[in-house]
């Protein structure tokens, strides 16, 4: 029978907090190493995206959604990539020249969309995130926050140029935020880089090739992602005060990524050339979430600053995770030397530090909307909620409305005071639980002496 903690046996959370708190700490780390390069080794991080990602972020209705939730942080991740962390990635961002082949291939294929089927998906879509909001127009500030938060990456979503996106937002990518030219990028970085694309254009990528073999039935698409690879690595290796990142959210590649054959040593540490486009999620609510905290703008961050922040959440994490693994473990636990209380406390912080960091993602991604919310984006949604119910209409109408008013920024304003302070709390009790399992560990090995 379980015991008053719930208990019965190791408790079965405790996998699953572990697992979330090692996938944050994993890219707060990645960030962490960012902001090193730039404010201590004063480097330049050029960022390249998978063709992958570049049409996702265009054609977000075009794919089959299998995991909403990972493609939503995809498409936010990157119109941060592109519109709000400029003074941290460098914009516009690297196309390298196997993804430049596969986007003018898909140029000339572009006419094969369905944009009737892409925008029955838009209209389903719309209808399915106002059903949330059916009394919307008898709610207070607080109340409309609330209900705002539930659906926040849905929101920021709608009010995005990737929702109502198409062959528009490619050509406008291409033109103004994607570049194939390094030396518009960083300056002396042209010939570094033509050296580098005559040499790999007369290498056959082999080593690299053996990496796709898993994948079957796309010979064509795994020689392409190959030789980015091979790009990404030689380019790193004759650049100096850059470091070039290939992000990614397919599937295969992700599972690369894990490998950890990909990083270029600077100084002391290793910096991860190939990553999962999810992490541009995270950093950007990292970066949104310190400048709304300190009050400043993008012409006022420094990376130095941010840093202090990111060190802070990793020591407390690190703290989560000691408790579960390294000096502290279930044995422990079976001995009766990290008794039940101390497990289902670290277990009910860990709890919250989790849902602490959504609910401060979810305001910071209400905040972010009501910055950057243009005439332009709601025109471009009317388009699609004028062919639905007005009901939708009169909803779209009153967020947009409400949103912009000074009792509800109040209160936006309110609930982010009160995430950041209890985090603060949580860190400090965290450090509290840490100290009195180490006092009691050390007199029950003093006692087994």
């Amino acid at each position: 029978m379980p015991n008053q903690y719930g208990f019965k046996q190791y408790p079965e959370e405790w996998d699953e907090f572990i697992k979330w708190a090692k996938y944050y700490k994993k890219s707060l780390e990645m960030l962490k190493g960012d902001l090193e390069l730039i404010s201590e080794y004063n480097y330049k991080i050029i960022v390249s995206l998978d063709f992958y990602d570049i049409f996702e972020h265009c054609f977000p209705f075009e794919r089959r959604i299998e995991d909403k939730t990972r493609v939503l942080r995809r498409e936010i991740g990157r119109w941060g990539l592109l519109s709000q962390t400029n003074m941290l990635y460098e914009v516009p961002i690297l196309l390298l020249p196997p993804y430049l082949e596969e986007c003018i291939d898909f140029i000339t294929l572009s006419e094969r969309i369905d944009n009737k089927n892409d925008f029955k998906s838009k209209i389903d879509y719309i209808y399915e995130i106002f059903a949330h909001f059916d009394t919307i127009n008898e709610m207070n500030s607080k109340e409309l926050l609330d209900s705002l938060c539930k659906v926040a990456p849905d929101l920021v979503f709608l009010f995005s140029p990737s929702f109502y996106g198409g062959i528009d937002l490619f050509k406008n990518l291409m033109r103004n935020y994607i570049n194939p030219k390094p030396d518009s990028i960083v300056p002396g970085l042209f010939m570094d880089y033509i050296n580098v694309v005559r040499e790999i254009n007369e290498q056959d990528p082999n080593q690299f090739m053996k990496l796709m073999r898993g994948r079957k039935n796309k010979t064509i698409q795994n020689y392409r992602d190959a030789k980015a690879i091979q790009y990404v690595i030689e380019l790193n290796e004759k650049i100096n005060d850059s470091i070039i990142i290939l992000f990614s959210g397919a599937q295969f590649m992700k599972n690369l990524i894990g490998t950890n054959k990909f990083n270029k040593n600077i100084g002391e540490n290793n910096y991860t050339l190939l990553r999962n486009t999810d992490f541009l999620y995270i950093a950007l609510l990292e970066i949104l979430s310190f400048m709304s905290k300190n009050d400043i703008s993008r012409d006022d961050f420094k990376a130095e600053d941010l840093l202090l922040t990111i060190k802070s959440e990793l020591e407390m994490l690190n703290e989560f995770l000691v408790i579960s693994e390294k000096n502290y473990s279930f044995s422990d636990y079976l001995s009766g030397c990290l008794n039940e209380e101390y497990m289902y406390d670290a277990l009910i912080k860990m709890k919250k530090f989790k849902i602490f960091i959504e609910n401060r993602e979810n305001i910071n991604l209400i905040n972010m909307m009501e910055k950057s919310q243009s005439t332009e984006d709601i025109q471009h949604l009317m388009k699609y909620v004028k062919y639905s119910d007005s009901d939708y209409i009169n909803t779209l109408n009153y967020i947009k409305n409400s949103i912009k008013k000074g009792e509800f920024l109040l209160v936006l304003s309110e609930r982010m005071d009160l995430i950041e302070a209890e985090l603060e709390k949580l860190s400090t009790d965290m450090k509290e639980l840490v100290g009195e399992i180490d006092i009691d560990l050390t007199k029950a090995n003093g006692e087994n002496d």
